[in-house]
């Protein structure tokens, strides 16, 4: 009954000191979720004012026909994945490799044609097992404020991969996170540059009274706006992935802390019980001694 009682005690030091980790997990997971969603956030303002730029340069002029390709395009795609370099986020990895290789598929996109650049080492694992190879391989911001070198970095492989291979179009697949519905993956079309946003963009009111001018030559300015636009596109796919994988692993810290609370409490008790009952036996053994040595002698 003490060797039971001590490897209680002993599952229970072991229980309380992983709850410690985990709950530890779950304040960074939550801090870091702010951030992103922070993040997120910030990139709305930023982005609407690219889209007065652009109406800026837009709104006098037709579109030129390099910015709004219609011409059919050829069938290969370069695809960036935004995957997670650690675990503990449940489905996250697969769902999204799920999602893109059926995407993939239903554009008609043959496998040789393919050049995919993942941001994560288990998304890049994931996409292996699937069956499809991976070009490049970043790792994942450590923090918010890392998106921007991961973003460059990127922007610098892209415009590397377009010369080589001469593919136009580039996606974005991504878990975009939302408040109500939580993480689900996504697909965004990056390049060519979507003519129906640009055409709305001109079309927008301008908020003030006084119009805005520019200096710069206008190609060169909306050239400059576009990969504008192209950064905040890519930069809000990387926040969108790092809420959604804070998100989740906030979740399963979650579900492991009370996992472990359940498992703590129930072992506490066990260990109560036999505390009691070694206490009880050693009572009833000095009861039971004490009976033997105040009976008479024959």
């Amino acid at each position: 009954m003490i060797q039971d009682a001590q490897a209680l005690a002993g599952k229970i030091a072991t229980l309380e000191g992983l709850r410690d980790v985990i709950r530890t997990m779950k304040a960074l997971s939550s801090a870091n979720l702010r951030q992103s969603e922070a993040t997120v956030d910030s990139l709305v303002s930023y982005d609407r004012t690219i889209e007065l730029g652009l109406h800026t340069v837009l709104r006098d002029e037709p579109l030129a026909e390099s910015a709004t390709r219609t011409h059919k395009l050829p069938p290969g795609l370069i695809a960036i994945a935004f995957g997670t370099d650690y675990g503990l986020c449940g489905r996250l990895n697969q769902s999204l490799v799920e999602h893109t290789i059926k995407q993939l598929e239903q554009a008609g996109v043959p496998k040789d044609a393919r050049h995919l650049i993942a941001v994560g080492s288990r998304i890049a694992t994931h996409l292996a097992d699937a069956g499809q190879s991976v070009d490049r391989r970043f790792q994942t911001p450590a923090s918010s404020d890392a998106i921007v070198q991961t973003i460059e970095r990127l922007l610098t492989d892209i415009d590397q991969l377009r010369e080589q291979t001469g593919i136009e179009r580039v996606w974005l697949f991504y878990n975009e996170y939302t408040l109500r519905t939580g993480s689900h993956p996504v697909t965004e079309h990056l390049l060519p540059v979507d003519s129906q946003r640009l055409a709305h963009v001109r079309q927008i009111s301008w908020p003030g009274r006084r119009l805005p001018t520019y200096s710069l030559e206008r190609q060169q300015l909306l050239a400059s706006l576009v990969r504008q636009m192209l950064f905040v596109a890519l930069t809000r796919a990387c926040a969108q992935a790092l809420a959604s994988e804070h998100q989740a692993r906030l979740l399963a810290t979650q579900a492991a802390e009370r996992n472990i609370q359940e498992a703590l409490e129930q072992t506490s008790a066990e260990h109560r019980m036999l505390r009691q009952q070694a206490i009880t036996a050693e009572i009833l053994d000095v009861i039971s001694g004490y009976e033997a040595s105040s009976v008479p002698p024959p």
